[in-house]
């Protein structure tokens, strides 16, 4: 399981790090269409893998230890075609952050990572991944028990289908709204929106657990919100930069900050899952290293 969990961290980090990366290989103009994609890719993903569990439970329900090594499986094969990415920016990479360190010292790495959160849209989204992306990657470990409370004998599998596609569907919207993130201003709405329709929806899926239309319902509509932010904030982010590309750095830290603000909550209520801490701590340590020495 230790292994499996390790390859798992290396398959989750990646997500970030392709997304820093995919910044770097297009224009400016094009970072609200990279990020929407780069959501889709991930979460299209999500989808097949959902489909296909659910398939493997519904001709074998005796063999869900298959689902284990399928998952291990995929993962690896994720890790192996990251491993394989050729890296070439359009711009170029600016001295990794180690590099500055090994040479100018801790005090000018904090200055130069200062720097990269000094605009008020970086601000702005860095507040949002700290509260409404970790909010939505708690429910995205607790929706199925949600639906199996509702309905012991759902198809976890094509509930989570259905998930993936509202998400989806709230991704490639972001495409219709790219000018809304051009200003600070315009990023607080977008961010406040919907903030509020995802804590709403959150908040009724969890008083009205009985009905599994109801839990679906509300926690598809939040995961689709979710991904409209989330592939916003990203473009959002990227531009505010400006001419210091070091993207990974920025999505490295909010990462981290994310996940970490996400388990605590979580153990507040399940202390068994404090065991996960050092497993939560990996693919984000991934992330760093990653960034840091790849861009």
């Amino acid at each position: 399981m230790a292994l499996m969990q390790g390859t798992y961290a290396w398959a989750s980090s990646t997500d970030t790090i392709l997304i820093a990366l995919a910044f770097m290989l297009v224009p400016r103009s094009l970072f609200q269409r990279i990020s929407v994609a780069t959501v889709c890719a991930q979460h299209a993903g999500s989808l097949l893998g959902s489909g296909i569990a659910q398939v493997m439970a519904d001709r074998h329900p005796d063999r869900l230890v298959d689902l284990f090594y399928a998952s291990w499986a995929c993962t690896s094969i994720g890790v192996g075609c990251f491993l394989a990415l050729v890296n070439r920016p359009t711009r170029p990479a600016p001295t990794s952050l180690v590099s500055v360190l090994l040479t100018e010292g801790w005090h000018a790495t904090v200055a130069l990572t200062r720097k990269l959160y000094t605009s008020a849209t970086v601000q702005q989204w860095t507040l949002w991944w700290l509260l409404g992306l970790s909010m939505n990657g708690i429910i995205l470990n607790y929706y199925q028990t949600q639906f199996a409370n509702a309905d012991p004998n759902a198809k976890l599998g094509a509930l989570a289908i259905g998930m993936e596609v509202f998400g989806l569907i709230g991704a490639l919207s972001a495409l219709g709204a790219a000018k809304f993130s051009l200003q600070h201003r315009s990023s607080v709405v977008v961010i406040v929106l919907t903030s509020v329709v995802m804590g709403v929806c959150y908040l009724l899926a969890v008083h009205m657990w009985q009905s599994i239309y109801a839990v679906g319902a509300f926690n598809a509509v939040a995961f689709g919100a979710a991904l409209f932010a989330q592939a916003m904030g990203a473009a959002a982010v990227a531009r505010a930069i400006g001419d210091d590309p070091r993207y990974a750095v920025v999505f490295a830290i909010n990462g981290t900050v994310c996940a970490d603000s996400g388990i605590a909550c979580f153990c507040l209520h399940w202390p068994y899952m404090c065991n996960a801490l050092g497993f939560i701590w990996m693919p984000f340590t991934c992330n760093a290293l990653g960034f840091i020495g790849r861009i």
